[in-house]
């Protein structure tokens, strides 16, 4: 008799112990779910409370202590919205791509990191906006060295969506060094001196000032007409005037009117449509600077 309470009492302390095991699970279960419904819900430093209180229940786990890491990592990711940097967007995808190594079971954090790289990725794409808008009008300084920035780490990047923004960039690059190198030219070309009849002195006088007749204005002499100086016009405005007679319009593609484009808009003035870019500006030397950062010599 006595040998079997001691059985029934060491299968009751079995019993309780395996309650235990089951109980403690349960704990653990429950504050791992509610974590990973934190971490939805966008609330991480609740998470973290969460996925701590897991570890509590099971020391040294490494689901639990990995979500942490790959929190952290998130919290320092989204906490700054600031995209006045270019540094600031390839440090935060290092963070992600960090997120992304991190071993886990659940992909919950995963899932938010990447979501903000498509919102990382958008701001990117405006702040090349940004640079490019300042390209086509004519603002380079600092352009260079943004889009030289962006290619050095582009550059780095796995990925195609890296590769399209990379090629983009490089593009961007080109055209802001070709049109810099245009504009020293006709500062060059500017600078030359040309002599009209009645101007007393010599070539050491040519950045002199003459007035333009037509525009009511004072300028370089080197932006006078040399063909005809007695007209008395420079030759920005020699060419403007030339461009104010509807001889000047191109033919509508859209509606078929003839002369019908006027230049300056680059709209046709009977159907409305849009039919190439339009001038935005007209140098005092003759340079025809269209809107999509198109320049040519209108005056030969």
């Amino acid at each position: 008799m006595k040998r079997i309470i001691i059985i029934f009492a060491i299968l009751q302390s079995l019993l309780l112990v395996a309650c235990s095991k089951v109980e403690g699970n349960t704990q653990y279960d429950d504050m791992m779910s509610k974590g990973k419904s934190s971490v939805i819900e966008e609330e991480y430093d609740k998470a973290i409370d969460y996925f701590n209180l897991a570890l509590e229940e099971k020391k040294g786990d490494k689901e639990a202590t990995n979500l942490i890491k790959q929190l952290k990592l998130l919290i320092d990711l989204t906490g700054e919205n600031t995209f006045d940097n270019i540094d600031i967007y390839f440090i935060k995808l290092d963070s992600i791509n960090k997120i992304n190594n991190i071993k886990t079971n659940t992909s919950v954090v995963k899932d938010k990191a990447n979501e903000y790289k498509e919102i990382l990725l958008n701001e990117m794409d405006k702040f090349i906006d940004n640079l490019e808008e300042m390209l086509n009008d004519g603002e380079y300084e600092g352009v260079e060295e943004d889009l030289e920035n962006f290619i050095d780490n582009l550059d780095k990047m796995e990925g195609e969506e890296f590769k399209d923004r990379f090629n983009r960039c490089k593009k961007l690059l080109d055209d802001c060094k070709k049109n810099q190198k245009e504009e020293n030219d006709i500062k060059e070309e500017d600078n030359t001196w040309y002599p009209y009849e009645g101007f007393e002195g010599d070539a050491g006088d040519a950045a002199a000032q003459a007035y333009c007749n037509f525009g009511s204005h004072y300028t370089n002499i080197s932006n006078m007409l040399d063909e005809n100086p007695e007209t008395g016009y420079c030759k920005g405005h020699w060419v403007r005037r030339n461009l104010m007679g509807t001889y000047s319009y191109e033919d509508c593609n859209n509606c078929g009117k003839t002369m019908a484009v006027n230049p300056f808009d680059g709209k046709c003035q009977y159907c409305g449509s849009k039919q190439g870019a339009a001038i935005k500006e007209i140098t005092d030397s003759g340079i025809i600077i269209y809107e999509d950062g198109t320049r040519i010599n209108g005056c030969y």
